[in-house]
């Protein structure tokens, strides 16, 4: 009996030692910092978030001992350099999105970036990478065409851009957040980090661009274009991509956690490593696709096909590997009928060819 006491007063300890560490746990993940003046509160793991930056070995828990903080009377960590600088590369490392105030100087936030090495933000706001235009240029329509233009990093959250023809621009890292581009044209353009977030994109045009880690993130983008564009490792969570287009498109590592994929059209693109299994897919087509190392739940796209003939052609000939096939739940009278291409994991891709004019 004495020995059973024992055991619940130390579990009763360790208890309460793991409650009192806790509020530090919490403590060790936030950070004051005095940047200037102006006190600042951001998580460690943003501070942290390009693992080359200065910033990351000031605040990386594995390296920070090396360095001995300054710190005010309230205990915030000083840093002497000017607030509004360090504010845009403190929200760059958040969202991965150029976002300057205006009055705020490019060059000042481009120094900043130098002076932390964070190297991407660095590039995007390098002199020869300055955009052409101005948010204001945008606005007032100043050119019928900007093939060729860089706006690179410019802010155009919120604006009206119906029927804008930019065709060609460089528009690297821009915000097009909860702008209306339905439908504006982006073919051939430059979007590699661009966001698009809550933006409507009915109809837009986005064909053969290099849209490469873009933030569609609840957006609205039916009946879309994307034909041959490369959208590597995009966002597409909770947005309704309803109709759209992406044929021979690359996206590989794309997010379409619970997006609206109805009655796309997905042929010959490039699907490797992505995950549908939270996407409803009704009616889309995914024949010649590249599909290894992706998942589905194939159980709910057999049931949300129409007819039965209809769910084997949603996948003719798509490419799947030997260990892949096998894990389908579904019959072999199934997997016979939806007419895999199996083949090695580490084949190179490339898009199927079809031989009856699909």
């Amino acid at each position: 009996m004495a020995v059973a006491n024992v055991t619940v007063a130390v579990a009763e300890v360790e208890a309460d030692d793991a409650a009192a560490s806790l509020p530090q746990t919490l403590a060790n993940s936030w950070l004051r910092l005095n940047v200037g003046g102006q006190i600042i509160t951001t998580s460690r793991t943003t501070l942290t978030m390009d693992g080359e930056s200065v910033l990351a070995r000031m605040f990386a828990p594995d390296t920070e001992e090396r360095f001995e903080h300054a710190r005010d009377e309230s205990g915030a960590i000083l840093i002497d350099r000017d607030p509004r600088y360090f504010l845009p590369l403190l929200n760059y490392l958040r969202t991965s999105t150029v976002i300057i105030d205006p009055g705020t100087a490019r060059e000042g936030v481009y120094e900043e970036a130098v002076f932390f090495g964070v190297t991407s933000l660095a590039t995007a706001l390098h002199p020869s990478a300055r955009a052409d235009l101005t948010r204001k240029d945008i606005i007032l329509r100043s050119a019928p065409s900007y093939k060729g233009v860089s706006i690179r990093g410019l802010d155009l959250s919120g604006l009206d851009l119906t029927d804008v023809d930019f065709s060609g621009v460089d528009a690297r890292s821009a915000c097009f957040d909860d702008a209306h581009l339905a439908p504006t044209f982006f073919r051939n353009a430059e979007l590699g980090g661009c966001s698009f977030r809550t933006a409507k994109l009915e109809q837009a045009s986005l064909a053969e661009a290099v849209a490469n880690e873009v933030d569609f993130t609840g957006a609205t983008i039916k009946r879309a274009y994307f034909l041959s564009a490369s959208l590597q490792h995009a966002l597409f969570d909770e947005a309704d991509v309803s109709g759209c287009n992406f044929q021979k498109a690359i996206l590989r590592g794309a997010s379409f956690s619970g997006a609206s994929l109805v009655e796309c059209r997905l042929q010959r693109c490039d699907l490797r490593d992505i995950d549908f299994t939270t996407t409803t897919l009704t009616g889309s087509s995914f024949s010649c696709a590249d599909i290894r190392g992706a998942s589905f739940d194939w159980v709910t796209v057999a049931q949300t096909a129409n007819v039965e003939s209809s769910f084997h052609s949603l996948f003719d000939r798509a490419r799947v590997t030997s260990d892949q096939l096998a894990a389908m739940p579904l019959s072999d009278e199934d997997k016979a009928g939806l007419n895999f291409l199996v083949v090695a994991d580490n084949e190179q891709y490339r898009p199927v060819i079809p031989t009856d004019g699909q």
